[in-house]
């Protein structure tokens, strides 16, 4: 698969921006410092991976077929050598749209590691807004290893059951 890396993905123009060499991210990444990796056609990528290990954070963002992102995933580095995954939104577009504002339904959904969920469901197309509130939900398959640098192999699995 094609890896590009960059400052971050551009959601207006569908394309990395300030790309960077394999070496400078490796820099940026043992320095704990932000950077992204495109995965796939930069064109039309299958994920975006924004790493930012002085905040802890590693984020997968999935794109549709019109490089719109459709499902995020925010991990959180809770120690040297595990991710928990804490937030998952996914957007819904009317036919046509180009931009992530243009999305008629963002579901949200927050998880915590001793199996409390909070969910919010914005539906624009109906001006309704719901929010549900879990406890109890199995969490195993929310956690993840820290990967070494170019190994985003684990953590852009779709299917996280």
């Amino acid at each position: 698969m094609r890896v590009t890396y960059c400052e971050q993905w551009n959601d207006r123009l569908r394309a990395p921006a300030g790309e960077r060499s394999e070496e400078e991210a490796r820099r940026l990444d043992a320095a704990g410092e932000l950077y992204s990796v495109v995965l796939g056609d930069p064109s039309s990528p299958d994920a975006e991976v924004q790493v930012y290990w002085k905040n802890s954070v590693l984020t997968v963002s999935f794109m549709d077929k019109s490089a719109r992102r459709h499902v995020k995933y925010v991990f959180r580095k809770m120690d040297e050598k595990r991710l928990f995954l804490t937030d998952v939104t996914t957007w819904t577009y009317p036919e046509g749209a180009r931009f992530i504002f243009e999305a008629t339904r963002i579901e949200h959904i927050l998880f915590q590691p001793d199996g409390y969920s909070h969910k919010r469901v914005d539906d624009k197309s109906s001006d309704n807004i719901e929010i549900s509130e879990y406890r109890d939900v199995p969490v195993d398959a929310n956690w993840e290893p820290v990967p070494e640098f170019g190994d985003w192999e684990s953590v852009t699995r779709y299917q996280r059951d």
